[in-house]
């Protein structure tokens, strides 16, 4: 799998992705087995002239010369490390915000077991 960076589509033409793609790497059409499209922003530095910039996965059969625009696909791993050591195994969060309930959500699946404190108007006032 390679990320092929910097393919230029005009936005105006309707123009086939594996054509584009092996027009860009010179390389035969039939040899691009899959591909998909990473990122797609649009170019519009110039008035007239807009286009759309894409980053593409594709599956090549053949071995490409790498550099900026081609490089090797890695899927993207989430990583959510502590860098403190946390003895107590009931961390407290203050707040019950959206951070505040990720946080505890983090916490939770890491196996803690965490108190979620709010400062909010008392529960009757905030049910009416």
């Amino acid at each position: 799998m390679y990320k092929i960076r910097n393919i230029i589509i005009p936005i105006n033409k309707q123009i086939d992705l594996f054509k584009a793609l092996s027009y860009k790497l010179n390389i035969p059409l039939d040899s691009i087995e899959d591909l998909e499209i990473l990122r797609n922003s649009l170019d519009a530095r110039t008035k007239n002239h807009l286009k759309y910039n894409l980053t593409l996965k594709a599956n090549i059969c053949i071995e490409l010369k790498l550099d900026n625009d081609v490089q090797i696909y890695k899927e993207p791993q989430p990583h959510l490390e502590t860098k403190h050591k946390i003895s107590d195994p009931h961390p407290f969060i203050i707040g019950a915000g959206p951070a505040g309930l990720f946080a505890a959500l983090s916490l939770a699946e890491k196996g803690f077991q965490p108190y979620i404190f709010d400062r909010g108007d008392c529960l009757e006032d905030r049910t009416k």
